[in-house]
C-alpha cells in the first residue's frame, strides 16, 4: 500500500486527503498541527451563531467552462485554467452541501442602492450618474477606445510585457476613464488597501476585488446598442454559513480508516537526495515518498532550513470583520452582499448570510468588513466605541433603523488574510518558486505555495481533486 503525506489544513488539503483514501492501496498521512480545519474558511462562532469571514460564496460561472475537461489537464500556472472546471466543481459541492443561488449583490453609492459594479459585472450605476458626469465619461471613453493603448483589457489574456509590468491605478484610468476610476474604484481600493495606488500588479486585480471592464463595453452602454454581460451566478449554503463543507470534509476524514490524522509540530523537512524526504517530529522521523504541501512557500522553505526566508516579508491583507445579529423584523434593507463605495462610511463590503442562504430566521446575520486602520482612527481602540461605530454605519447604509434592532456585535482583526498582489510580493514568490521548483522538486505544491493567485476557494478544490488523481 502506497502512503501520501499531506500537509496542512485547508480544503484543497482536505479534499486531496479524502479524495486518495477512496484510491484502492493508498493511505493518506494528514498533518494539522493547528487546532482547527478549513484554515479561514472555518469561521467562527459568536452568541452561538456561525459566521464566515467575510464574503465566501461558491462562484460555479466561468466563460470557458468545458464539462469535458479532465482534471490530469489542470494547469495552477495558466491564469483561470479553473475556470474550465466549474461544472466539476459545482458537482463535487452539491454531493457534499446543499446550495442556493444568491441574489444579485448590491453596491451603495451616494446614498443610493445598486447592482454592484464591483464584481457582479453590472453597469446599470452608469445610467444613474447625473447627466454632467455622464457626458464627461462618454468624452473620456472615446479617447479611451480611439487610443486603444498596449493597456487594453484585452491584453490580460495576452500577458503582454506593458500589461504584466502595469499596475491597477494605470490599467484601470486606460480602461475606465479617469471620471469612472476616481467616482467608483478609487474610493474602494482606499477603503480596503488604505492608498488608491498600492501598486498592485494590474494582471492581479481581481484579488483584492477590483473590476476590469473593456472602455467599448462602458461605451456600449451609452451609445447605440449596449453589450451586456453574462451575470455571474454565486452560490450560498443553505444551512446559513459556509463551513459546513468544512465540518462535512472532517467528518468523513476523522472517520476513514485510510486516513492517520497527525497533529504533531513539523520541527523539519529534509529531502534525503533519492527523490524522497524525512519529515521530522518531535519524537520521531518519518519517511515520505510522495509529500504534498499546501500552506505558504516562505514557511516551506523556513522547514526545509532555508533560514533567510522571513514570514513576515510578505505582505497580507488586514481586515476587522464585524459580526452583527439583527431581529429579521426590524431589517430595513434585504441584501446578500453589498460593496460600499461611499468613503464617508467605514464598510468597504457587508454580507447578509442569512439572506444569502434563503431561510427565513428571526435573527439575520451580517459580517461587515472594513479596514482596521480605519475603524481605530474613527472609532478608537476602545471595543464598545468600535461597536457603536459600526452599528451607526449600519443606520445610515439604511440597513436598520434604530441601534435596537442589533441584539449581539463582535469584531475580530485579522491582520494577515490574502497575499496582497503587490510588485514585490509577486517577486518574492517568483524567487520562492524558483528555489522550491529547482532545488526541492520531489515535495508536491498546490494551494499558497503552487502559484502566485491559485488560491481561490475553486483553485483549492480543483487543486485536491487534481493531486488525487495524479497521485492516487
Amino acid at each position: 500500500m502506497s502512503v501520501v503525506d499531506i500537509i496542512g489544513n485547508n480544503v484543497g488539503a482536505m479534499i486531496a486527503a479524502v479524495e486518495l483514501s477512496k484510491k484502492e492501496e493508498v493511505k493518506v498521512r494528514l498533518f494539522n498541527e493547528l487546532p482547527f480545519w478549513g484554515s479561514h474558511l472555518v469561521g467562527t462562532k459568536e452568541s452561538q451563531q456561525h459566521y464566515d469571514f467575510g464574503r465566501i460564496i461558491f462562484d460555479f460561472f466561468s466563460y470557458n467552462d468545458d464539462q469535458n475537461s479532465e482534471i490530469s489537464s489542470y494547469n495552477a500556472k495558466v491564469r483561470n485554467d479553473v475556470g474550465r472546471f466549474y461544472s466539476l466543481i459545482r458537482k463535487y459541492i452539491e454531493e457534499l452541501v446543499d446550495v442556493v443561488e444568491i441574489d444579485t449583490p448590491q453596491m451603495y453609492y451616494d446614498k443610493s442602492y445598486y447592482e454592484d459594479f464591483m464584481f457582479a459585472d453590472s453597469l446599470a450605476i452608469l445610467k444613474h450618474l447625473p447627466q454632467d458626469t455622464q457626458k464627461l465619461i462618454i468624452e473620456e471613453l472615446r479617447v479611451v477606445v480611439a487610443n486603444n493603448t498596449s493597456l487594453h483589457a484585452s491584453n490580460k489574456k495576452l500577458e503582454s510585457s506593458a500589461f504584466v509590468s502595469a499596475n491597477t491605478h494605470e490599467v484601470s484610468i486606460a480602461n475606465h476613464g479617469k471620471c469612472i476610476h476616481e467616482l467608483l474604484i478609487a474610493p474602494f481600493m482606499r477603503k480596503v488597501l488604505a492608498t488608491d495606488r498600492p501598486e498592485l500588479s494590474a494582471i492581479y486585480h481581481r484579488i483584492p476585488w477590483l473590476p476590469l471592464y473593456y472602455p467599448e463595453t462602458l461605451l456600449s452602454q451609452f451609445e447605440g446598442k449596449r453589450q451586456q454581460l453574462a451575470k455571474p451566478k454565486f452560490h450560498y449554503p443553505t444551512c446559513g454559513y459556509f463551513s459546513i463543507l468544512i465540518h462535512k470534509l472532517k467528518e468523513t476524514i476523522e472517520n476513514s480508516p485510510f486516513i492517520e490524522l497527525r497533529k504533531d509540530k513539523i520541527e523539519a523537512i529534509t529531502p534525503d537526495n533519492k527523490g524522497f524526504v524525512d519529515i521530522k517530529l518531535e519524537n520521531e522521523t518519518i519517511h515520505s515518498n510522495q509529500l504534498v504541501w499546501s500552506g505558504d512557500p516562505e514557511v516551506l522553505l523556513r522547514k526545509l532550513g532555508e533560514r533567510k526566508f522571513d514570514n513576515s516579508a510578505v505582505e497580507k491583507l488586514p481586515i476587522s470583520f464585524s459580526f452583527v445579529e439583527i431581529d429579521t423584523i426590524r431589517l430595513k434593507k434585504e441584501f446578500s452582499i453589498l460593496t460600499v463605495i461611499d468613503e464617508n462610511l467605514l464598510p468597504f463590503r457587508i454580507t447578509n448570510q442569512t439572506y444569502c442562504s434563503g431561510s427565513q430566521e428571526r435573527q439575520t446575520k451580517l459580517v461587515v468588513e472594513c479596514n482596521p486602520e480605519q475603524l481605530i482612527n474613527k472609532a478608537g481602540e476602545e471595543p464598545e466605541n468600535q461597536y457603536i461605530e459600526i452599528i451607526n454605519n449600519l443606520i445610515q447604509l439604511q440597513i436598520i433603523e434604530t441601534a435596537d434592532a442589533v441584539n449581539h456585535v463582535s469584531i475580530k482583526n485579522v491582520s494577515k488574510t490574502i497575499r496582497i498582489p503587490n510588485k514585490r510580493n509577486e517577486l518574492l514568490f517568483n524567487e520562492y518558486d524558483k528555489l522550491l521548483s529547482t532545488k526541492y522538486s520531489e515535495i508536491i505544491r498546490m494551494g499558497t505555495s503552487l502559484d502566485f493567485v491559485s488560491i481561490s476557494i475553486n483553485d483549492q478544490i480543483i487543486q485536491g481533486l487534481h493531486i488525487a488523481e495524479k497521485y492516487g
